[in-house]
């Protein structure tokens, strides 16, 4: 197989292999040529990707889902910056890696998203409701063995036996312990079971004489509560309108109504069981308890015997 060199004078020539490492002179200046080592074969290019760096954005994505887990903004921002991160990599593939990144921040950020979304439409996934409640109302309830005595002695004086356990005796904080309306004589609440029960002595004005006239002023009084504007205020309503009354009924004692109401309240539906006295004529004692509405039932049997605990006393 012929080589090829080149001479000193500038002559270049295709010489056989067999001459290979004899002296052989140039046929133009007679000066040896150099024929004593095969020249090194020069090799191939290399064809090697250039090289790739990871992408900032694909990196922050997974970052974003990871620390703003349930922030909604976070999770939110995940999958926006892994989107991004993706069209970067597409558009300069040879200069950026990093779409498993990308896809898992854009994944997990949307699952994240979802989950917290679930949590606050839904407050009852993964007990976030009992730590919203204990955050807003835990700092308010006294917790003590029952029979639970009047945290108002204004409007008169109260004592409630619940038949569960988990009641705290409500009491707002700051100088002035009492409940906001005078008619409030006791609250209690069950943050566990988000359940609530209220008793109330309150006047009835420019009441005519029967019993649908009473239920409604009732009615309209227990939507303006402070057990109801805990749960969620009825503003600028037609309190008449806002309770649809379920069921009514009499009670153990004569002197007793029993209505079940339904009130969409925060959002929420709830359903509320209601007594209240039909004598005297000016006034009447109300004793009020809540609960969600797809879990009153299980608790009907239960409030109706703690009212039956409930003493009254002037």
């Amino acid at each position: 197989m012929p080589f090829s060199v080149t001479c000193q004078c500038g002559v270049r020539l295709e010489i056989d292999d067999k001459f290979l490492g004899k002296e052989i002179p140039c046929p133009d200046c007679q000066r040896p040529l150099p024929t004593k080592s095969a020249p090194a074969p020069t090799p191939p290019p290399l064809n090697l990707p250039n090289h790739r760096r990871v992408s900032g954005l694909a990196i922050l994505s997974l970052t974003l889902a990871l620390v703003g887990a349930f922030t909604v903004l976070g999770t939110l921002a995940a999958v926006v910056v892994g989107a991004l991160a993706l069209r970067a990599i597409a558009r300069r593939p040879d200069k950026l890696t990093g779409v498993g990144l990308a896809r898992a921040g854009i994944i997990l950020g949307g699952c994240l998203t979802l989950l917290t979304l679930a949590a606050l439409f839904s407050p009852s996934v993964g007990g976030v409701d009992v730590f919203l409640r204990q955050m807003t109302l835990g700092g308010n309830l006294k917790y003590e063995k029952p029979p639970f005595e009047s945290a108002n002695s204004v409007g008169g004086n109260v004592v409630v036996t619940p038949g569960t356990p988990g009641w705290g005796k409500y009491e707002p904080r700051g100088t002035n312990t009492q409940l906001k309306q005078s008619e409030t004589l006791l609250m209690l609440v069950n943050l566990e079971e988000d359940a609530y029960i209220g008793c109330y002595s309150i006047t009835l004005e420019n009441l005519e004489k029967d019993d649908e006239s009473r239920e409604k002023k009732v009615l309209e009084y227990v939507c303006k509560s402070e057990l109801v504007n805990l749960l969620g205020r009825l503003k600028d309503r037609d309190f008449s309108g806002a309770a649809t009354v379920v069921e009514r009924g009499a009670t153990k004692d004569p002197e007793m109504k029993e209505l079940i109401v339904d009130l969409r309240l925060g959002g929420m539906n709830r359903r509320l069981l209601v007594h209240y006295s039909v004598r005297p004529l000016d006034k009447s004692n109300v004793i009020v308890a809540a609960a969600r509405r797809n879990r009153f039932d299980r608790w009907l049997a239960d409030f109706r015997k703690t009212f039956e605990s409930v003493k009254f006393k002037d």
